[in-house]
């Protein structure tokens, strides 16, 4: 019994919470709402977006940054207008045409970037196209008017996870990787050294002495030289017989 006491508290807790946590969002829009200001009020100048500039009624044109109506989802037909706010020009979307959705293929004619779909050729924000990264045949979604297919300017809307924008490696990286793909070398296993024999070295063999005997040094033998030394013999008369 405790046990479904305890389920049921738990329930109404869980309601209260989901409750107040809507009441809380209801709140917090319509405070957006009322600090929102209000452009259509403020003086400006007004015109309807071609896909790359604001044109008023009297045919005047304005270029709109790349970057706002590629974030901004411009499509062909929208109202804008052109406002100072704190000295400095803005454009602001005033009006939203009635959109359609369509699935196409990127292609790129003359250095510029299209979408090709069923309903037809449409040119591309060149800035939405390089910042997600879009090569040719990469097929994605785009925005034109309800009531103007014939429209020759299509927004960006969604693509594939495959072909969303990827960070360009720099240099630095580009090396690490290289580095990181070259297979590290296992060092060679070290071969054990062969142990020899210890084998003592031959002791050089002696000449053996001769004797003493002979070892003695012999007398040089001096030769005598005989001469004749000047010595006058006398003869005597016996002799010269």
């Amino acid at each position: 019994m405790s046990n479904n006491n305890d389920f049921y508290k738990l329930k109404k807790l869980l309601d209260n919470i989901d409750r107040d946590f809507h009441t809380a969002r209801k709140i917090l829009s319509e405070l957006e709402e009322s600090s929102r200001k209000d452009f259509r009020q403020v003086p400006g100048v007004e015109g309807t977006f071609d896909g790359f500039y604001l044109v008023t009624a009297d045919g005047q044109k304005f270029e709109v940054p790349a970057n706002y109506s590629a974030k901004s989802r411009l499509v062909f037909g929208d109202t804008l207008k052109l406002i100072e706010d704190e000295g400095k020009q803005l454009f602001k979307q005033i009006t939203k045409v009635d959109r359609r959705s369509v699935e196409g293929v990127v292609n790129k004619k003359d250095g510029k970037w299209y979408v090709l779909a069923d309903t037809g050729s449409y040119r591309l924000n060149d800035k939405a196209v390089e910042f997600h990264n879009l090569q040719l045949n990469d097929k994605i979604t785009v925005l034109i008017p309800e009531d103007n297919l014939n429209t020759p300017y299509a927004a960006l809307d969604k693509v594939p996870d495959a072909v969303k924008k990827v960070e360009v490696p720099t240099q630095k990286d580009e090396v690490k990787e290289k580095i990181v793909e070259k297979p590290i070398k296992k060092p060679e296993a070290i071969k054990p050294v062969e142990k020899k024999p210890f084998r003592p070295k031959p002791k050089p063999v002696s000449k053996p002495e001769k004797p003493k005997a002979d070892r003695e040094a012999k007398p040089k033998e001096q030769k005598v030289e005989s001469r004749q030394e000047g010595v006058t013999q006398i003869l005597s008369d016996d002799d010269l017989r």
